[in-house]
């Protein structure tokens, strides 16, 4: 018992002189990361993001390569990271889609977005890989003449991108405040600009006859960027094809389809030619035809600027009351549309 007792008396001295102890702020700094507060300017897009991605991709000692990036997700309104000292390159894109996939994020200069694209079928003659191509409900969509064939991609979430060409991180610093205790400097910041990395395609099928007869619309544009470069926010030299369902409006006599994409046409790709193809499912069978949209897009880019919105108009002089009600399959009568190629005025 006595020693039980001593015990406790020499905890209560402990603690007496705890106590008295002059109390001070511990401020714990850790030698290699520096804070850093990240904050986005989302003027110009459409949208404010509800999370971002950011990466600070290491620049090497020659000044033109980086390494593996350091990541961090943060709240669409900023945050803060813990970064070594030294020069980054920073790309930023927003992860609050559902269907978006990165591409060689470790690369900055191959670093893409994409989409899913068709499944890929094993010729087990030849060994090879065959894309499965236009398979939409079990159909086999046709094509138009001369078109060629593409993977067949989801058209993506709405994205966003942020940029910076150099962030420098100066090493971590103290001050001393007046009381004695010391402390970590100001947090440096970084603000980056949110650009968008979409464009939109909008048109308007008219010329339908028997308009009410249709039970569903979907189109899908050929030739067009399957992925998007993030080091130079431009579409990459891969093409493919996107597939979307379009609105129809029978009170106004036509179909309404919109679409985004990554871009139309890289630039160094001089030979890609876009089609647009209207697959119409009705009561009194399935329709489709097709039109080359190529100089529409072409024109769009060269005098839209910086527009990420383009509209045009298709007359489609189709009549969906030819069929019987019950019929079945894609009309093969209406295989003539696909040789028949229109130029489209905006």
């Amino acid at each position: 018992m006595r020693h039980i007792g001593f015990s406790t008396l020499m905890l209560a001295v402990f603690l007496l002189t705890l106590s008295s102890c002059e109390h001070k702020d511990l401020y714990m700094v850790d030698s290699n990361l520096v804070k850093v507060m990240v904050n986005f300017d989302y003027t110009n897009v459409d949208r404010t993001p509800t999370a971002m991605r950011v990466l600070f991709y290491p620049i090497q000692a020659d000044s033109v390569s980086t390494g593996a990036p350091l990541m961090f997700d943060l709240n669409g309104t900023g945050g803060v990271v813990n970064i070594p000292e030294g020069d980054y390159k920073v790309l930023s894109y927003n992860v609050d889609n559902e269907n978006i996939i990165e591409v060689n994020d470790n690369d900055f200069s191959n670093f893409r977005l994409t989409t899913s694209s068709t499944m890929v079928d094993v010729d087990n003659n030849s060994g090879g890989e065959k894309a499965r191509m236009r398979a939409l409900f079990g159909q086999n969509l046709p094509k138009a003449e001369g078109e060629k064939e593409y993977l067949l991609y989801d058209e993506p979430d709405w994205t966003c991108r942020c940029f910076c060409e150099r962030f420098h991180v100066n090493p971590p610093t103290t001050t001393t405040r007046t009381d004695g205790a010391v402390a970590p400097s100001e947090v440096p910041s970084l603000t980056l600009a949110a650009e968008p990395a979409l464009v939109t395609l909008e048109f308007d099928v008219t010329g339908i006859d028997g308009l009410s007869r249709a039970s569903f619309v979907r189109a899908t544009i050929s030739g067009v960027a399957a992925s998007y470069c993030m080091a130079t926010g431009t579409p990459s030299s891969e093409t493919g094809m996107v597939s979307f369902a379009c609105k129809i409006i029978p009170e106004e006599g036509i179909v309404r389809g919109t679409v985004k994409l990554w871009g139309y046409q890289p630039e160094d790709i001089e030979d890609i030619q876009q089609y647009l193809n209207i697959y119409v499912w009705s009561s009194s069978g399935n329709y489709y035809f097709t039109n080359e949209v190529t100089g529409t897009l072409n024109e769009a880019i060269m005098t839209g600027g910086d527009s990420r919105l383009v509209h045009f108009d298709v007359e489609a002089l189709l009549d969906l009351t030819q069929g019987t009600v019950g019929d079945s399959g894609f009309q093969p009568s209406i295989g003539d549309w696909g040789e028949e190629h229109r130029g489209i005025q905006m």
